[in-house]
């Protein structure tokens, strides 16, 4: 796996340039596995780029050892946190892959029960890419390149909620919903 190497920080600008990075972007592998008769190997080259992005993912999390402390701005709380996703889970609503809204309500109940049982179970906190997901890596058959880091302190489950969520996108009558879950699958198989 690769990262961009950085040439320059405009640190008044938030900006930060990089040299090229090599690759196609894996969201257009993964869009078109996703489509009613995608060709095998299709699907198998965005499995593989998926499974793939899970292992980076976490390898760069057990790479990561804090020095310090770090609070996540969704985990102040165990209540917060269930608020918080309590709305993801409601955004997700138009998916076919949504909740009933019965399982997303027992869902919320169920978080709740063990956060206030355990609150220790929103540890730990790690540095997170924060938008970890198809649009956010290239692939050139080799390897995968990871773009744009946010380094916000998260729950170490965020990222890979987050591209698990982001398959969940390719949704519609142009999609078979089959293919979707081969790849969260692949994904979350590459991740542990």
């Amino acid at each position: 796996h690769a990262l961009v190497r950085p040439v320059a920080v405009y640190s008044d600008l938030g900006a930060l340039l990089t040299v090229r990075a090599v690759g196609d972007p894996a969201s257009e592998r993964v869009r078109h596995a996703c489509r009613r008769g995608a060709a095998a190997s299709e699907i198998a080259t965005a499995a593989a780029v998926c499974s793939h992005a899970g292992s980076w993912l976490h390898g760069f999390q057990r790479s990561y050892a804090p020095a310090q402390a770090l609070q996540s701005p969704h985990l102040p709380t165990p209540e917060a946190f269930v608020e918080y996703v309590d709305q993801r889970l409601s955004r997700m609503q138009q998916f076919p892959f949504a909740l009933p809204q019965r399982s997303r309500q027992r869902m919320r109940s169920v978080l709740a029960a063990c956060l206030s049982r355990d609150a220790a179970l929103l540890q730990p906190v790690t540095l997170s890419h924060s938008d970890f997901g198809p649009h956010n890596l290239l692939c050139d058959g080799e390897r995968i390149t990871v773009l744009d880091f946010e380094l916000i302190p998260q729950h170490p489950w965020f990222d890979a909620a987050y591209f698990v969520e982001s398959l969940a996108g390719f949704s519609g009558p142009r999609y078979n919903t089959r293919q979707v879950l081969r790849l969260q699958r692949a994904f979350l198989n590459g991740y542990g």
